[in-house]
Parts: structure tokens; sequence; C-alpha cells
């Protein structure tokens, strides 16, 4: 796990960074690798990298280079089919000197060229250099575990871990994207397809490459969904899954976990008790909640612990901590951070950083199993409106009845103008209609009213109109949702020189998951007496089953309580504190934050600080971007 940075010029001019600016932008990510460092320049080439030694810690420095000279190359990642690559790659002729896997990913461009990173199993980031072909080749992992950006500058492609590494270089250009910005108001994401929060900075998508060569850029895809949903395996669930977690627990150095006390990180703390000794490092962090507050995550985790035997800890957040932090983050990142969340997890990470330098958590298990019950089954909601619209409900007069009355109370209406239009009224925290009154006219023209933000999830949604509803929305949210958890975990453990590694985005456990029937990952209970309530509301009345199979697993190895949990939100008392605690903080912030004076309606800035409890959540995405705005474009 590393930082890399690349500058590439076309064959026979030289990259446009002098020294000190390589080196700059080096250490814009030099958080990313503590263990180390290295430069390498050569004709059209100026490479930087950061090591975080995981594997081989006394070898494997970078950037690398072919032991014929003719490639370079600055990787960030782990390949967890190391071993079987290398041996593949041995009968091939290939020679290793080190037990490292960036190697590993140099050999295997050697002998399949760019078609490499098919058979890389991992979580990945890296620039290659062809010094024979003239060309450059970036690629990501299949789900965006690593980060990638990139933007051409100075006749140049530049390219980073983070934005930044390339703002460090002063030719970047840091215009912001109002429509990245427009969204992160309305879903807490920071990016759109391959764009940023700055406008002339992209990030490559995940399961993409890029090759660059004599001035052209092309981008593909090299991996994508199976298309047989249906078809089962007779190799168990607990197989892929063992297979998966266990690949993530090779390392040179000390392994821990993320334990949240939810059956995700539960079941996986059950499966790394089968292979590592007892007393393995566990954490889990929470914010600071007022005396009679709701049993918090860390009730749970530490029952989880108790019965792993894991040596566990648990850290607490304060409102005045967590303000600080904050700030700090984001001027450190020179991004709004992704989440609430992001907050308390640096701060786990940190501590969790002085024992352990690598940690497996749970992200991606609501994504994949069906987690987030409402949201996955409202597909069924978009199809009853329509139904109901066309007159074609198959329900008693009574259910129709039924059916309406809770649309209506659910989302204030029944019908939608598209399935994009019932996404993201239903996914949005500040909504699309609000943004012409939060907004300056200015700034929402140049946000394009929305528009192409809702075209980019138009496009999603239709990409397969074989499948259901739900199953759209499910396969949405494991794109753009997970891409963002992903994000927002790489950039908190990062930051604290922490490796963080996730199971449940092994490509071959997620091909595996994603053929298991529907009902096994989310169903309806069989004692619903009232099918037809939206599913916000069957939601409440617990009769949406989500993650059926992985909690099957986690009833043999867990307590009951653990392995039934429903699933929580993380305990992050932000809205508590805004309406208490940061009250005044707030309403300073909202009169002179300059970032916020020019994009935002004076009259509607001034409903918010009159009453910051009123505003609920959407006060958070707001004062996130003012901290960002007011930092790097101010």
């Amino acid at each position: 796990m590393c930082g890399i940075v690349g500058v590439v010029a076309k064959p026979g001019r030289l990259p446009g960074v002098s020294d000190s600016v390589l080196q700059s932008m080096s250490e814009a990510v030099a958080h990313r690798g503590p263990d180390g460092r290295g430069e390498f320049r050569h004709a059209e080439v100026a490479f930087a990298h950061r090591r975080l030694a995981i594997r081989d810690p006394q070898h494997g420095q970078q950037p690398w280079v072919s032991e014929d000279q003719r490639c370079v190359l600055t990787y960030n990642g782990e390949i967890y089919n190391d071993a079987e690559l290398r041996a593949e790659l041995t009968s091939l002729g290939q020679h290793f000197v080190t037990h490292c896997d960036t190697e590993v990913v140099m050999a295997a461009y050697r002998q399949w060229g760019p078609d490499c990173v098919r058979r890389l199993s991992g979580m990945f980031a890296f620039g290659l250099y062809d010094f024979d072909r003239q060309h450059l080749l970036l690629a990501r992992d299949r789900f965006g575990v690593k980060p990638l950006v990139w933007c051409e500058v100075d006749d140049c492609i530049a390219f980073a871990s983070e934005p930044a590494a390339l703002l460090a270089w002063s030719a970047v250009s840091h215009q912001p994207d109002w429509t990245v910005i427009s969204q992160h108001l309305s879903t807490f994401r920071t990016t759109l397809g391959e764009r940023t929060i700055y406008a002339r900075i992209q990030q490559l998508p995940p399961a993409k490459i890029l090759v660059a060569k004599a001035g052209s850029i092309q981008i593909e895809r090299y991996w994508d969904y199976p298309n047989d949903e249906t078809v089962t395996e007779p190799t168990s669930f607990e197989t892929h899954f063992d297979k998966a977690v266990s690949r993530r627990l090779v390392s040179d150095v000390p392994v821990g976990l993320f334990l949240s006390g939810g059956v995700d990180s539960s079941a996986i703390g059950a499966k790394v008790h089968d292979h590592l000794d007892p007393g393995t490092p566990s954490f889990c962090v929470t914010g600071e909640q007022p005396e009679g507050a709701q049993i918090s995550d860390s009730h749970f985790a530490k029952r989880c612990a108790t019965h792993l035997m894991t040596g566990h800890t648990t850290i607490t957040v304060d409102a005045d901590t967590y303000w600080s932090r904050w700030q700090e983050m984001i001027h450190r990142l020179r991004v709004p951070l992704s989440t609430p969340n992001d907050v308390l997890i640096h701060e786990m990470a940190q501590t969790a950083k002085r024992s352990v330098s690598v940690v497996l958590g749970g992200e991606g298990a609501d994504e994949l199993l069906g987690g987030y019950a409402a949201v996955q089954w409202s597909g069924y909601d978009y199809d009853r409106s329509c139904q109901l619209a066309a007159d074609r409900f198959l329900g008693s007069s009574s259910a129709r009845r039924l059916a309406e009355a809770s649309l209506q109370r659910t989302y204030g209406r029944t019908r939608f103008d598209s399935l994009t239009d019932h996404f993201l009224t239903s996914n949005s925290l500040i909504p699309a209609a609000i943004k012409p009154h939060l907004f300056t006219s200015e700034i929402w023209a140049n946000a394009e009213q929305d528009q192409n933000l809702a075209a980019h999830y138009q496009t999603a949604l239709e990409a397969r109109p074989d499948q259901s509803t739900s199953e759209r929305y499910a396969r949405l949210l494991h794109r753009v949702n997970l891409e963002g958890l992903l994000g927002r975990l790489d950039q908190t453990t990062m930051l604290a020189g922490l490796e963080a590694r996730v199971p449940m985005t092994d490509h071959q456990f997620v091909e595996y998951a994603t053929r298991l029937p529907n009902h096994e990952k989310l169903r309806l209970s069989s004692a619903e007496t009232a099918p037809y309530l939206s599913a916000a509301e069957l939601a409440t009345r617990k009769a949406l089953e989500s993650k059926v199979v992985l909690r099957t697993f986690a009833e043999q190895r867990l307590p009951r309580q653990l392995a039934h949990r429903p699933k929580a939100s993380f305990p992050t008392p932000v809205a508590e504190w805004m309406a208490n605690e940061w009250r005044e903080r707030i309403q300073a912030r909202l009169a002179t934050s300059p970032f916020i004076q020019t994009v935002f309606n004076p009259h509607a800035i001034a409903e918010l600080r009159a009453n910051p409890a009123a505003a609920g959540m959407w006060l958070w995405p707001i004062l996130n971007l003012s901290f960002w705005g007011d930092s790097v474009l101010f």
C-alpha cells in the first residue's frame, strides 16, 4: 500500500516538472507511504513513490525498473494471487529476485502486456511506462479500493493517488466541478463517473485501464459483472467467503480488524479467528453520546470481540475533537470528506496504526448482499407506481388503496417521471427541487441544473433493461455507493499510514454472490400481511430480511444477537452536535465563510443560520464544502 505520482510527456520531450515540483507532489502523499520514498527520471518520464512496506519490507523499493531497463512502474496495492502468478510466470521464463508483489505486477505486464490486469486479483492502482512501446498504462482494480486520478497539463499526462499531489504542481487547475459539488449535497459522493470535485482532474473509474500513446488516450473496461446472475454453484458460501478473507491475511507485518458489531465485520472476524491466533487486535469507534442514548455499536463490537477473543480497543471521539479533525483532514487531503463518518474512522485508524499496519474492514456486504433493504426493495415501489398509473395493479381494491396511501406517505406523491426520478427522490439528502433556492443562480447554472447528474444515473440504471427494477438498484448501489465507501476507507486509513483490506470486494467472491438467487440476499418475511406497503414502511415493520446468506453463516459462528442484529447507522452523533455543541460555531461559519457567501443564496443561508437544528443533516455537506472551498479556492 503506497502513494504514487507520475508525469509523462510525449516521446522526445521532457516532463514539465522540476525535481522540486516532483518532490512536492510526492510530499503531498507522504502519509500513504511512511516507510520509504523514491524518484525516477528518464527521457519523457518522471515517477515518484511513497512506500508502506507490507510484503518483503527489506526489498521492493519503487519506482520499480524492469531488469532490462525497458519499463518502469509505480504501484499501489496488494495482489492476493501473488503466489499463483509467480509460479506461472516462473514457468514462462520470468525471473524474480524479491518476494514483493510489485515485481509480479511488472513480470505480468512483461508477459501479457496491458491484459495482465485481467489476471490480477486484489486491490491496485498503478502507472507503468513502456519505453519500447512508448506508451503509458494506468490501471485500477475492479471496484476502486485504491484511488487513481489524472489530468492533462502542459502537454503531459500527470497521475497520482490523490488530487493533492496533482495540485502541488502549480500548472494544474483548481477549478471546481459544480455538478459534482451539487451531487455531494444530495449523496455525499465526491466523484461522478470520471469526474471529481476538480473540473480538470479526472479519476480512472474502477475496472478500467488507460493507455496513452502518440497523443491519443484510450480508456477501456477490463471486467464487468457476470450476466448469468441466477446460476448457482455447488461450492458453498463459506468456502468462497473463507478464501476472500484468508487471502487478505497474508502479510509480513501485524494484521488487525475493524469491528463495528454489525454482522459484516463480525462475520469477517469469525473467519479471521479461524486463521490467526487469539488476541488479534480489533478496533471500534464511536462518537461521544449523551447519557441515556441508544446502545451504540461499541457495545455489540465488545461482545463480538469477547466471543472471538480479540484484543479489543474502543475509541471515543467528542464534539470538539471531531470539529478540529474535520478541518485538518480536509486541509491535508485537499478534497471534502466523503461522509460524516470519515473523522471517526480516521481516529480509529490512528489508534490501530500504533499496533498494526494492516486491518480488515466489512465494506461491500450491504451493496452485494441486500443490506440496504429499504433502498434495494424500493424498486418494487416504482414498479407499483407504474402499475397504478397504467391501471395494471393486480391486487384487490383495498390493496390498491393501501399501496397508494403508503406511496403517498413515503414519497409525498404516488407517481414518478422515470426510474431515475424515483431513485434520486428516494436517495437524495437535499432534493433537486430545493437547489435552485439554495445555490445562487450562477452556480446553479454552472452545476448544469443537475441535468448531467440525472443523465449519469439514468445511464447506469438503464444499462441492463433485462433486470428487474430492484436488481438495477442493487447493481447501481454496488457501483456507485461502494465506490464512495471504499474511497472513504482509503482516505481515512491511508492518512494514518494504515492499509485497509476489504474481503467483500474479492472479485471472485463478488462473481459468486452476484449469481446467488435474490431471495438468498434480500426477501420479504413470510409473516408479512401487508406486502403492498412501501419499502420504507416494510423496513420499519422489520418485514425485510437482509443479507440472508451471510446471516445464515453467522448463525453458526456468532451469538444470535450479533448474527441477526439489524443494520444500524454508523454511531456519529453529528446531528446532535450541530444542534447543540456546534450551534454557535455553525452560525459564525455560515455568516463569514467566503465559499458560502459566494456559492449559496444569502436568504437560504440566513434561514439555516437562524435555526441550525431544524436543518438537520443538510448542514453537514454544506459545512464540509465550505471547509474545503475556503481552504483550496479562496
